[in-house]
């Protein structure tokens, strides 16, 4: 009897012990229930890489260090912190058909659960309509992703802001130029400056600019080194000084159109002192 006793006992011990391994590791397995009054994905936030494919682009989101990386490059924080908490707020309304045309496909990889939805064109704009589980639904928001490449990312490419510029060497283009040049993003690119043209920009608050800009077959990259003059202003030696890691090391990719009308007006020379 005292054996029975003791055998019930322990497989209680057990039982509760399971239970409680189970509560504990399940914060992020809460899998969503797909149904009206949902939310699709309410753990976005906790997840740790992020694919987007749309028809005209493919987006690689990566946390590494509680940095947000698009495609090897500093994502605009601000931006996707809001896209994702659209993702996350995004509820169900109802149980809908729908087509297969002009999908945005996203997968969503955390922790402990992973997902892939496919988002839609919708006649109203302030809702989507997604298709997961092989069930398609009609959302309460707008969850489409951001529309191009350079979205992801803080814009213009050149961080004038309020200043303007002074002196501006070896470009025969328009200045206004730019005030609103946008990029695609940025690699590490081992590019031989010599097959690349060089300007400088100097602005009225300090700010230097060291520049190459470089084609590769099709492809324009743009080389940007912060620098200060003898007397910056106070802002600007902080921006320098906060944001060389943003710019020196990196490639900026350029769309054709930019990158052609900006390596074009530049003359073929270059200058020893750019770096």
């Amino acid at each position: 009897m005292k054996k029975i006793i003791l055998t019930l006992i322990c497989s209680l011990v057990i039982a509760i012990a399971v239970f409680i391994s189970i509560v504990l590791w399940k914060p992020y397995y809460n899998v969503p229930i797909y149904e009206v009054g949902n939310s699709i994905f309410p753990q976005i936030h906790s997840s740790q890489k992020i694919y987007i494919q749309t028809p005209s682009y493919q987006m690689c989101l990566d946390k590494k260090n509680d940095i947000w990386m698009a495609n090897g490059y500093y994502a605009d924080y601000q931006m996707l912190l809001e896209y994702l908490y659209r993702l996350q707020t995004a509820e169900i309304e109802k149980k809908i058909t729908c087509s297969s045309e002009n999908q945005v496909k996203i997968s969503v990889y955390g922790d402990k659960h992973d997902e892939t939805f496919f988002i839609y064109e919708n006649d109203d704009y302030s809702k989507s309509i997604i298709k997961i589980k092989e069930k398609c639904f009609l959302i309460n928001k707008n969850i489409q992703p951001p529309g191009t490449v350079s979205d992801y990312f803080l814009q213009p490419l050149f961080p004038f802001n309020d200043d303007k510029i002074e002196i501006l060497n070896n470009f025969h283009g328009n200045m206004d130029f730019f005030f609103s040049l946008k990029y695609q993003g940025a690699v590490h690119q081992n590019i031989d400056k010599s097959l690349c043209r060089f300007f400088t920009i100097i602005s009225s608050k300090g700010l230097k600019l060291n520049c190459h800009v470089c084609k590769d077959n099709n492809l324009y990259f743009i080389n940007i080194n912060l620098q200060t003059t003898v007397m910056p202003t106070t802002e600007i030696a902080q921006f320098v000084a906060q944001n060389k890691y943003r710019y020196d090391p990196w490639y900026f990719i350029l769309n054709a159109d930019d990158g052609a009308y900006l390596y074009e007006n530049l003359s073929n020379n270059q200058s020893k002192s750019a770096l």
